[in-house]
């Protein structure tokens, strides 16, 4: 389908790839550091709060600090999805041959890291590194209720995970 899109259509798709992400510029505030920042630290705030409760001082700005460390994060996922955008419109602008294109736009979305930026990849690395710092940080400075809290989360999950997997079903059998 994709090879027979005219150019109009072709047009059309690159117009709402614009919108798209126009509306993920607009909601990650990429104009406004301030606003973005204040939205990421509270965002991974909640994230934390979610399996401990309510953090402490330290714990708080040491979240902080993790994300004005990688505030600019947003705006090269956006130049990234951007990047790959215009790669696979022009895969299907000067492509016509179905047989040629699938296999080209496969290796677009199966290998997305093929196509990134050596900055993108850098600054991604070091944002995982630095979460997993983070979550340990913030492990050996949980309370024994933040551990409470964290613990009865995990296993709530074991517990959906054993029903998924048929398991509860296979313990309560006679």
């Amino acid at each position: 389908v994709l090879a027979t899109l005219s150019p109009a259509q072709i047009a059309g798709l690159e117009h709402k790839l614009a919108e798209a992400n126009a509306k993920y510029a607009e909601e990650h505030h990429l104009d406004d550091e301030r606003k973005r920042r204040r939205k990421q630290i509270r965002q991974m705030k909640k994230r934390f709060e979610d399996w401990l409760g309510d953090l402490d001082e330290a714990q708080e700005a040491r979240i902080e600090r993790f994300v004005l460390t990688h505030d600019s994060l947003a705006a090269l996922r956006l130049e990234d999805r951007v990047r790959r955008q215009r790669a696979g419109v022009a895969l299907i602008r000067n492509e016509r041959n179905p047989a040629v294109l699938a296999p080209r736009l496969a290796e677009l979305f199966a290998r997305p890291e093929a196509w990134r930026s050596p900055e993108y990849k850098t600054a991604v690395a070091r944002y995982e590194t630095d979460l997993a710092a983070l979550v340990v940080d913030t492990d050996r400075s949980a309370t024994p209720d933040q551990r409470a809290r964290a613990v009865t989360r995990i296993e709530g999950y074991a517990a959906d995970f054993q029903i998924l997997a048929g398991q509860n079903a296979l313990a309560k059998a006679p």
